[in-house]
């Protein structure tokens, strides 16, 4: 119009999904874009700080408490754990006694 070209607007991300967001990296970004939910843009450390708070209150692990994970583990439809008790269980049968020793 006066001699001039008009600004170029940078497309903007949204951050519906997330990001990571290395330091020193500024940059624009759209937030809220989610169709549900909440999102949070936070810090890791205050992230991870609000995940141990929120352990501690509900009891779980905060601090030197260990918390129990159990992860089923199968082998050709079979748990791994009963695997183990059967071979144990035929071993005691052909042997009369047990292969685990205290």
């Amino acid at each position: 119009m006066w001699g001039y070209d008009p600004i170029t607007i940078p497309e903007i991300p949204k951050l519906a999904q997330g990001a990571v967001i290395p330091p020193n990296s500024e940059f624009l970004a759209v937030l809220g874009d989610q169709k549900r939910g909440t999102n949070i843009e936070a810090p890791l450390d205050t992230i991870t700080q609000a995940v141990l708070q929120a352990l501690v209150s509900y009891g779980g692990a905060g601090g030197n408490q260990k918390i129990s994970v159990t992860i089923p583990l199968t082998l050709n439809g079979r748990t791994i754990t009963q695997i183990v008790i059967d071979d144990i269980n035929d071993y005691i049968k052909r042997n009369g006694r047990s292969p685990i020793r205290a």
